[in-house]
């Protein structure tokens, strides 16, 4: 494995000097700011850190990177880097974007078949990829610790001064969802969901430089349990590189707990509020349609029958000559997505029909049924 590159050329003995004056600082932040010294990883050869971030210098793996998606060979490459020897990612983002999309489509194919060569553009050409999508790349999902901080390095350069490519930092939740299987039945499946999401700008030029940010993945969501390194070149459309991609613990916050009880009950608070706003919109919809239904029930005789529904308010039922209307222009569903619920008298065989929403739940009864 190529060693740790640095910065324009700079030896591995300066680089591991710098990171170590860099951590220094970190800890020193840290305890200044109150926060427990970090529990560090056990370190790589030569004393640094370890890296969280599989493969993150690029020198493993044949024809793609191990640890992060596979190259598409027209937009994204795994190859030499003609400047300091070794392996790194290389962008192009002057592509087509229906060229790209295409391929992209290819690439979810079990054997992708090679690429074929790109078309001529034009400058400045905002139907390339740098005007439209912009290139991604990922790296492989990679646990972490709640309340931990992380310090994210990347290397990056471009073709010309003053580009600017992005490094992100994203943070995912799991989650159980409902979806349709082939046979159109329902059931449940475990998803990956992006909860926290923060990127560096990295203003780079024709020569190696190196960024960094420091982060807390789990500041406003404790169930954060993975990271995921996405390296993304956009504008202006050109040639991008990115290499030495390094995670590291940058310490404990012990104040996060609080701060998380803190930000729980703002939520519930917030999700309280929601929903008494929701129930005051069903509400005032019932009202509505409760006058709607007195109207009907004054030029008709009677309310509406179950069968015609609250359809009848707004369409005339067969054979009803009296109607007059519509009373009511066609209500849609209730503020949770689902059909107001009416039952005639006739059918309740009593005074009085049933006009109301399932509520917050969905299904009747639960005790979160609104009513006129």
């Amino acid at each position: 494995m190529r060693p740790w590159k640095g910065t324009c050329g700079a030896g591995r003995r300066g680089i591991l000097a710098r990171a170590g004056r860099l951590l220094g600082a970190i800890a020193l932040a840290a305890l200044a700011a109150g926060l427990a010294p970090a529990q560090q990883p056990p370190p790589e050869a030569g004393g640094a850190p370890r890296n969280l971030i599989p493969n993150g210098d690029f020198e493993r793996g044949t024809g793609a990177p191990e640890g992060w998606q596979r190259p598409d060979g027209l937009t994204s490459f795994f190859e030499i880097d003609p400047r300091r020897g070794g392996k790194c990612m290389r962008f192009d983002t002057d592509v087509k974007v229906g060229e790209f999309r295409a391929r992209r489509a290819e690439m979810e194919l079990p054997d992708p078949p090679p690429p074929r060569p790109k078309s001529p553009t034009r400058h400045p050409d905002y139907e390339t990829v740098a005007g439209l999508d912009g290139v991604s790349f990922y790296s492989e999902f990679v646990e972490i610790v709640p309340g931990m901080r992380y310090t994210l390095f990347v290397d990056a350069r471009a073709e010309r001064e003053g580009f600017t490519p992005k490094v992100f930092l994203k943070g995912y939740v799991e989650r159980v969802e409902e979806v349709l299987d082939e046979r159109g039945q329902r059931r449940k499946q475990t998803f990956r969901r992006v909860a926290y999401k923060v990127f560096k700008d990295c203003r780079c030029g024709t020569e190696w430089r190196t960024f960094s940010m420091t982060v807390l993945p789990t500041l406003d969501a404790p169930d954060v349990r993975w990271v995921r390194v996405m390296l993304f070149a956009y504008w202006p459309q050109g040639t991008y590189f990115f290499d030495n991609v390094r995670l590291i613990e940058a310490g404990n916050d012990p104040s996060l707990p609080e701060r998380w009880k803190i930000r729980q009950a703002e939520r519930e608070l917030s999700a309280r509020r929601a929903r008494e706003r929701e129930i005051a919109e069903a509400k005032a919809v019932l009202r509505v349609i409760a006058e709607a239904l007195e109207r009907y029930r004054a030029d008709l005789g009677a309310y509406p029958s179950t069968a015609a529904g609250l359809a009848a308010l707004w369409r005339p039922p067969e054979g009803q000559d009296r109607w007059a209307g519509p009373y009511l222009l066609e209500v849609g569903e209730d503020p949770w997505g689902m059909p107001y619920r009416y039952v005639s008298p006739a059918e309740r065989r009593r005074d009085g029909y049933d006009l109301f929403s399932l509520g917050p739940d969905g299904a009747e009864g639960g005790g979160d049924d609104v009513e006129n």
